[in-house]
């Protein structure tokens, strides 16, 4: 079962959608970028997304960069070390 759910999340995130609402601009192992519409989706819900990405490599999120223009917000976290 917890395979068919990383699988999922993997499939997910490669689509460049990690939620509802919750865009991926660009990711690597040490970083990714989300974009949001800020009246559908939680800010929480984006540093979720992020730490899953960063957790995958035994890392945790650290929010580097955060934009907002026009109702959309654009933010990056990099991986970093526990």
């Amino acid at each position: 079962m917890m395979k068919k759910t990383l699988l999922c999340a993997i499939a997910i995130l490669a689509s460049g959608c990690a939620g509802s609402d919750i865009y991926v601009q660009s990711q690597t192992p040490a970083t990714i970028t989300l974009q949001y519409d800020e009246l559908l989706a939680h800010p929480q819900n984006a540093a979720n997304v992020a730490q899953n990405h960063c957790a995958s490599s035994g890392k945790n999120a650290r929010l580097t960069h955060s934009n907002q223009s026009s109702g959309w917000a654009i933010v990056t976290y990099d991986c970093v070390a526990p």
